[in-house]
């Protein structure tokens, strides 16, 4: 028998897809199963087709990776046996992701785990907070005649918003004394063990630390096709209306789309234009610093007092999925990237490489080293404050806002009160361009169009913030 190609297989697989894009959980099987070739079949062709077609990143990803990922659809799709368990099929094509420079591409069963994934402790220590439950720690202490204060970030990011702004308030009044003067001679951040969630927390840190609007990236994107726009509409990004109705139109052209392009931000948004910490920062990372969390390093890049401590995070950042994953016939779930992210080559990232530290304490605590080196570590860092020299400031684009802006626009598209999402936008960000938001929602106007949609980000963050103003909502907040 003729075996198929991977171009084949993609073929086959929109059919699949499409037909089944909004069926209910109660349509798939939710417990662990025999699967016959045809259904085998069936769910690696719609992996396929997604992956190819859909990836925000794919067409970025070396010819290398991509040929090694077909070569192992195609072998597994063309040997598939007459009956095989889900669980071992889904094992099967987990590892063939490993071909792709993607860690957020991943499966998980009907419970949301996914039952391939492997921990592996750190190198350099675990978090300092007491509580690793807990989503952050403030405290502080002093060593070598040097006040130090000191922020946990333990666990991934903060969904709770009443947490949020209890978080907002309470890291300023520790850092900062009435007056906005400095308290403490250093800083210390510790995101190792963080897996990132949602993006606001860390938004929220570094930008209050830089003193300016932060980018977690330079430029971001997504693929111009039906597939990606499948994965768009799961992930809340596009209405089912408006995925229908593009579709019908079909004009898709196949090519990636650059929805936002911050190359010029640090004259944009210099450090310190509006406060900030002008003192030494050192953030601690281990190989578990991964996602959002990792959005810290970059968003914190352009701060001359910032030094990286400990050893390389987890390179699981430049593509972003979002929350919601794929539902596969078989009953598990794939999750599939809908926004590229770029990063300046000045940043040294590199996906599944991740950040690489400005000290390497591999074998030995980060936060050990950091305390025993500190008047080593602080005197370079305020060397390099003192030779700052800022950017000169440009006016920031009015046509742009920034990357995690974009759920506050949505929050309003989707009807929640304007007065609780512009209590909360300014609560963490101010005034800045609370005007130009409501402006891209389109609510005073009525006009609420998806082009919102050019300026999306990280959807984990995006969803946190309108489920739970909505629940606010509701219980009358």
């Amino acid at each position: 028998m003729k075996k198929a190609s991977f171009s084949e297989i993609v073929n086959e697989g929109w059919g699949h897809a499409e037909a089944s894009l909004f069926d209910s959980d109660d349509k798939r099987p939710q417990k662990d199963r025999f699967l016959t070739k045809k259904e085998q079949r069936k769910s690696l062709s719609i992996i396929a087709c997604m992956i190819s077609e859909g990836h925000a990143g794919y067409t970025n990803f070396d010819e290398a990776s991509k040929k090694l990922f077909e070569e192992r659809i195609e072998k597994i799709y063309n040997n598939a046996p007459e009956l095989v368990k889900a669980s071992e099929l889904m094992r099967i094509v987990d590892a063939s992701f490993k071909a792709l420079p993607d860690k957020h591409l991943v499966l998980s069963n009907s419970d949301g785990n996914n039952p391939f994934y492997k921990h592996t402790n750190g190198n350099v220590g675990q978090n300092i907070a007491e509580n690793a439950e807990k989503r952050y720690e403030l405290s502080s202490r002093e060593e070598n005649g040097q006040k130090i204060g000191i922020i946990a970030l333990p666990k991934s990011g903060i969904y709770n918003i009443e947490e949020l702004m209890d978080f907002s308030k309470e890291l300023k009044s520790h850092i900062f004394n009435p007056d906005g003067s400095e308290k403490f001679d250093s800083l210390i951040v510790d995101i190792r063990g963080n897996g990132g969630g949602s993006a606001l927390g860390f938004e929220f840190v570094s930008s209050t630390l830089y003193g300016n609007e932060v980018q977690p990236c330079e430029t971001a994107s997504y693929r111009d096709t039906k597939q990606a726009d499948a994965l768009r509409c799961l992930n809340g990004e596009l209405s089912k209306d408006e995925f229908n109705q593009r579709l019908a139109n079909d004009a898709y052209t196949g090519e990636n789309i650059t929805v936002f392009d911050m190359k010029n931000y640090e004259e944009t948004y210099p450090a310190f234009e509006s406060g900030g910490y002008k003192k030494p920062i050192s953030v601690l990372i281990d190989r578990n610093t991964g996602s959002a969390a990792e959005s810290t390093c970059a968003m914190l890049r352009n701060h001359p007092g910032v030094t990286l401590i400990g050893e390389n995070t987890s390179g699981c950042y430049e593509e972003v999925s979002g929350e919601n994953s794929y539902p596969l016939p078989c009953g598990y779930n794939v999750k599939i990237a809908t926004k590229h992210l770029s990063m300046p080559k000045s940043s040294g990232f590199e996906e599944t490489k991740g950040f690489a530290p400005d000290i390497n304490t591999a074998g030995k605590d980060a936060f050990d080293y950091a305390l025993e080196n500190i008047a080593n570590i602080n005197e370079d860092a305020n060397n390099r404050i003192n030779a700052h020299v800022p950017e000169k400031s440009s006016e920031p684009k009015e046509d742009q806002i920034s990357i995690t802006g974009a759920q506050y626009v949505r929050a309003l598209r989707q009807g929640v009160d304007k007065s609780v999402v512009e209590n909360l936008y300014k609560a963490l960000n101010g005034e800045k361009k609370w005007n130009f938001i409501v402006k891209q929602s389109g609510i005073e106007t009525g006009m609420q169009q998806e082009n919102t949609r050019h300026n999306s980000s990280d959807n984990a963050a995006e969803q946190m913030l309108n489920k739970k103003i909505m629940s606010k909502k509701a219980n009358g907040g």
